[in-house]
């Protein structure tokens, strides 16, 4: 039930189908302001409902992206996309 796969993120990755779970740590810290919106769009459209994005701890969405719900977890801090209202 898991599985890697390795994209390039500058180029459109949304054909690779829904996720539970997206783990990109210590990535985004390396692209510019407008490429991090860019790949934190798809990763929002990729994920499930009430599914998790998790970045590296230098990493964090402030000022990228305000559709997740930031979550801590410990030490970490995780982003989750909210639930669809039924």
């Amino acid at each position: 039930m898991v599985e890697f796969r390795r994209v390039n993120l500058t180029q459109p990755f949304l054909g690779l189908g829904t996720m539970d779970l997206i783990f990109c740590r210590n990535v985004l810290i390396y692209f510019d302001l407008a490429t991090r919106r860019r790949i934190c769009d798809q990763f929002y459209t990729m994920l499930s409902d009430g599914g998790w994005l998790m970045l590296g701890s230098a990493e964090n969405l402030y000022g990228i992206h305000d559709r997740f719900q930031s979550q801590r977890l410990g030490e970490s801090l995780l982003y989750r996309k909210p639930l669809r209202a039924s």
